[in-house]
């Protein structure tokens, strides 16, 4: 049997960009390097003096998280806070209760409902990722080529 030869490929004209990347890249580093060799730029320290900054304005606002807490829970009874927690428990299993109703209704997803063909797997949109994240969900998007039918499975992680 006769061996087929390889075709030899199309070579693609690069940007000069591209073609010249790394000769720029060692340009730009020799020019920032001479620059900082001549020009007296203090570096240790104005990176000191920001994260200084930084870590004492984290220190101040979490200051007055605090003293904000502590001065609302001083206003509230303890019935108050009992109260509280029992409706945020009531919350926590209503949307726990949606989840097992939204996860049974839309578990089961093989072909195309309308034509009975096989379903293709496409990407999920911004809102699928962060209701799957809200919600602890694994979303799945399928589409049907024949009749353009577009669905989505969902399954717990």
């Amino acid at each position: 049997m006769a061996q087929k030869r390889k075709a030899i490929g199309k070579r693609t004209q690069l940007s000069k960009f591209k073609e010249y990347k790394f000769e720029i890249n060692v340009i730009i580093l020799l020019g920032v390097g001479i620059f900082l060799l001549v020009e007296d730029f203090e570096i240790k320290h104005f990176i000191a003096v920001r994260i200084r900054f930084i870590l004492i304005s984290i220190a101040d606002i979490i200051g007055i998280l605090r003293d904000s807490i502590i001065n609302n829970i001083k206003l509230l009874e303890m019935s108050d806070l009992v109260g509280i927690i029992f409706i945020t428990f009531a919350i926590f299993l209503i949307v726990n209760r949606w989840r097992e109703k939204i996860i049974n209704q839309f578990s089961v997803l093989i072909e195309c409902p309308k034509c009975g063909e096989k379903l293709h797997r496409i990407h999920k949109n911004n809102f699928q990722r962060f209701f799957g994240l809200l919600f602890f969900l694994n979303i799945k998007n399928y589409k049907c080529n024949s009749c353009a039918f577009k669905g989505f499975k969902l399954t717990k992680q």
